[in-house]
């Protein structure tokens, strides 16, 4: 188990979000667990020592990942996964095959439990699509016509965890067979395994399902049916396989391999109908597809074999064209502010909303928290919002200090605000089990214009008022501010009173379009600006 306990997140006005964790790598002294087949079985040693601080900014349509602190001394490379997406369609490249495959003229199930995994998936030529059934189901290949059958080659889904037993049959007629092998697969590659069929004439190939090493269920991606080789072999040359989705860097198209492609130092990528990335600082970046029927995207970063205080940045744009990716690399939403052992931080320019990923009591600009913790804060309109959270789940009680003047608007029952020139939020972290905690203060000198309209909104938002009610006093609060414009003060302070009348009446408590505690807030509001309209 891991001895870091800093991993959580925190929430801000429940759109955005910032993440953090502490990673400490799976290590245990000895072995333990009970063996299970080909899924899981007994844990053996393992001693690694690698750790990371790693921390995602979630804002608009974009993530931002974060890696500091990224050391290990086990004499292995150590890499960061930037993604790992699976190809729509695959291709073979290489040498070219031996011989071509029989045409098959239809497959045929005596049975199929799950209706999208037909029998015809086999021969489709698609490794994505497959036929299922449990033990004792048979599926049938018939060629057409009598052919010289040598081999056939099957890709079992799995085919590289676990055992698949059956049995191999072939025919002339579809009703006298003979056998041509009773075993099981390798149980190393999902790729095409060639299987015997001893030279034999028929028109129809037959296999029966004994179970695999796991279960009694059968899953074949992929068959096809060959002439004997003239030299008695069986199987066809090997070729590989490669997805076919086209991918992108700093403009180029690249036509990646089953090799590693460095990447070196680009700025962005993109990955077709999957979406952008973007490299703020370059790096060891390395891509390439895996050689397997499914064949996946691999997309990753080398911190080098023994990395010391390591770090990695990058950006995922999920839905972003290549032409949106390579727009938002020129002119990127986010900066990067820190990414440090200490602190990790993120801001997007365009929603002015900042993520802060403490990871020891510090500070960073105006803001200073005495623990570790997530924060996040954004600015608008003189409205200003915090949120923060205890990623430790151990933490009693903290604090987080504004060297700035705010007035409290509103915060979580959790915590206690105060001070005006400097201000300190003050959370109560018992049983708050790592949730996110958040304030809004405003600025002092956008109070008074501003207070009004933010209270009005913010309990439309709460479900306190009415949304229609919520867009009359809207509409009346901006002609009270072009009447103040205009110097009209008589006709607002008139009008003021009127707003107050209207919804203290006690129709509008009856009918629900407003509560009690809102009606109260804004008259209250409403009074202190007939209060100051009169004194003008």
């Amino acid at each position: 188990m891991s001895s870091k306990d800093f991993v959580g997140g925190v929430s801000l006005g429940d759109t955005y979000g910032t993440a953090a964790m502490w990673l400490e790598s799976y290590h245990n002294d000895e072995d333990y667990g009970d063996d299970r087949g080909s899924y899981g079985g007994p844990a053996p040693a393992h001693d690694c020592n690698l750790q990371a601080k790693k921390a995602w900014f979630m804002f608009d349509d974009e993530v931002v990942c974060l890696g500091s602190d990224v050391n290990a001394h086990n004499d292995a490379e150590v890499l960061t996964v930037v993604d790992n997406k699976i190809a729509e369609e695959t291709k073979t490249v290489g040498d070219e095959e031996e011989t071509d495959a029989y045409p098959v003229l239809s497959a045929v199930a005596s049975e199929t439990p799950e209706e999208e995994n037909v029998a015809e998936n086999t021969i489709d030529g698609d490794y994505t699509t497959k036929w299922a059934a449990e033990t004792g189901a048979t599926i049938t290949w018939d060629l057409g016509e009598e052919k010289d059958l040598g081999f056939i080659m099957i890709s079992f889904l799995n085919g590289s965890s676990r055992y698949q037993n059956f049995i191999l049959e072939t025919s002339e007629d579809n009703e006298n067979w003979t056998e041509t092998y009773n075993g099981k697969n390798s149980g190393e590659t999902e790729g095409p395994e060639a299987f015997t069929l001893n030279n034999t004439k028929g028109q129809y190939v037959r296999f029966t399902n004994l179970g695999n090493s796991n279960n009694g269920w059968v899953s074949i991606l992929e068959a096809a049916i060959y002439a004997p080789n003239e030299d008695g072999s069986i199987g066809v040359k090997p070729v590989d396989i490669v997805g076919t989705n086209t991918f992108i860097a700093d403009d180029t198209q690249i036509e990646l391999t089953n090799e590693d492609t460095s990447l070196t130092g680009t700025k962005w990528a993109h990955f077709e109908k999957a979406g952008g990335y973007y490299f703020p600082e370059g790096g060891e970046l390395s891509a390439r597809y895996t050689n397997q029927p499914a064949s996946f995207m691999e997309l990753w970063f080398s911190h080098g074999i023994n990395p010391e205080n390591g770090t990695y940045a990058y950006t995922l744009l999920p839905a972003k064209t290549a032409e949106e990716t390579k727009a938002y690399a020129e002119d990127p939403d986010i900066e990067i502010l820190s990414n440090t052992a200490d602190l990790q931080v993120v801001r997007d320019r365009k929603l002015n909303a900042t993520g802060m990923v403490f990871w020891k009591a510090g500070t960073y600009g105006d803001i200073t928290v005495d623990q570790p913790m997530i924060v996040m804060m954004q600015e608008e309109n003189g409205k200003v919002t915090f949120s923060a959270c205890d990623p430790t789940h151990k933490l009693e009680e903290a604090s987080i200090t504004l060297h700035r003047a705010l007035l409290p608007a509103e915060q979580d029952p959790m915590m206690t605000i105060t001070g005006e020139d400097t201000v300190k939020i003050s959370m109560d972290l018992k049983n708050s089990n790592g949730r996110t905690l958040e304030a809004t203060l405003m600025d002092k000198e956008s109070e008074e214009e501003l207070s009004m309209e933010e209270l009005i909104e913010s309990y439309i938002k709460d479900g306190q008022l009415n949304s229609d009610l919520g867009d009359q006093l809207l509409y009346r609060v901006s002609i009270i501010h072009t009447m103040v414009d205009q110097e009209q003060f008589t006709e607002a302070v008139n009008y003021l009173k009127d707003l107050r009348s209207y919804i203290s009446a006690p129709a509008v408590l009856q009918q629900g379009l407003i509560t009690e505690d809102a009606l109260n807030a804004i008259n209250a509001k409403a009074q202190e600006w007939v209060e100051v309209l009169q004194t003008e």
